[in-house]
């Protein structure tokens, strides 16, 4: 069986859609199927899968924001591409993906696919998988088949068979991420923030990511050149920096999940409208403390947070409410349950 994935990653929509397609693709393989990408713009991280890039290309223009515009109308050459490849399973990670996309895709593989997060829509597809907490499977009725909550979060294997975190007395290392691209320069307004803290001997670590702009890291080259306490990361290997981490100070996007599983306390930014859900929530639940907007960071509700989580017996409870809502396993399961359903259809 061959199955394909629509998704694209850059400075405009991140690298949440390529972690969490890449993960499932390599549960696929595993169980015996072959993988290829569909994207519309270049994907600029090694990956373990065959990429075809459509000639109608996805504009990735962010402009200091997190926008994604329609791609409603590269239906046909997608079409195209499936036909080609002799594709049963299409699955579409994509903000950009309308109802009507879905209905000219669906005469055209035995199984149709969508990894969502917002539930806007009624999805004509035999499969949905929104691995978010507060998925809830009444949203997507009309959808045979409803992979939904954190039973299906799809994180990468490095994340599933992850001990207890091992909680300091004195946060020490702290990580910031923003994700894949930094477009509202997150990293270097909380790095400013962090300088201003009175903690001797802290180490900052700031995680370059892919889609990082060239002039932006020269302007955190320069920061960590003026601050021995800041260290810059580049390829970072996530699972290795959270075991490391006493604390880390992120965007409210999948990364939260990660950080659930390996039980490491963090901070979170709302940084675009689809984080706010899981950030309130997550927030709700004690598995993060979000501060809300990126504006948030000078009014003092950072500081806040940092007060709070001050405390090692509050870093532990965070920790340890993560593991207990995040498994590692989702990504496992949604690959048997697609793999079962679409054998029990077509093959008896």
């Amino acid at each position: 069986m061959k199955i394909a994935f629509r998704l694209d990653c850059g400075a405009a929509i991140g690298s949440g859609h390529l972690i969490r397609c890449g993960a499932l693709a390599e549960e696929f393989a595993a169980q015996g199927c072959e993988v290829l990408f569909v994207c519309g713009n270049k994907v600029t991280v090694p990956v373990a899968v065959p990429v075809h890039y459509l000639t109608h290309a996805y504009t990735d223009d962010c402009a200091g924001q997190y926008t994604f515009p329609s791609i409603e109308d590269e239906a046909e050459e997608l079409i195209e591409v499936l036909k080609e490849n002799k594709v049963s399973c299409l699955i579409v990670d994509h903000y950009g993906a309308t109802p009507a996309y879905f209905e000219k895709l669906r005469p055209h593989v035995e199984c149709l696919a969508a990894i969502d997060d917002l539930a806007k829509y009624t999805l004509p597809v035999d499969v949905v998988i929104n691995g978010n907490l507060y998925a809830d499977e009444r949203d997507y009725e009309t959808v045979p088949i409803r992979l939904c909550g954190p039973s299906y979060t799809l994180l990468r294997r490095c994340f599933r068979h992850v001990g207890r975190k091992e909680i300091r007395k004195r946060i020490q290392d702290i990580y910031i991420t923003s994700g894949g691209a930094d477009p509202l320069g997150l990293c270097k307004k909380l790095i400013s923030a962090c300088l201003s803290w009175d903690r001797e001997a802290a180490v900052f670590h700031i995680i370059i990511g892919p889609s990082f702009q060239p002039e932006y890291i020269e302007e955190l080259i320069a920061v960590a050149a003026r601050h021995p306490c800041v260290k810059l990361l580049y390829m970072a290997d996530m699972a290795d920096c959270m075991r490391q981490a006493d604390l880390f100070i992120t965007a409210s996007g999948s990364t939260l999940y990660e950080l659930a599983a390996c039980g490491v306390p963090n901070i979170s930014v709302v940084l675009a409208e689809d984080q706010r859900e899981l950030a309130n929530e997550m927030h709700r639940l004690g598995t993060t403390y979000n501060i809300g907007e990126i504006e948030r960071i000078k009014d003092g509700t950072f500081s806040k947070a940092v007060a709070v989580l001050d405390s090692a017996a509050v870093r532990r409870r965070m920790g340890a409410l993560g593991q207990s809502l995040i498994d590692g396993y989702g990504t496992y399961r949604a690959a048997c349950q697609i793999n079962q359903w679409i054998k029990e259809k077509y093959y008896g």
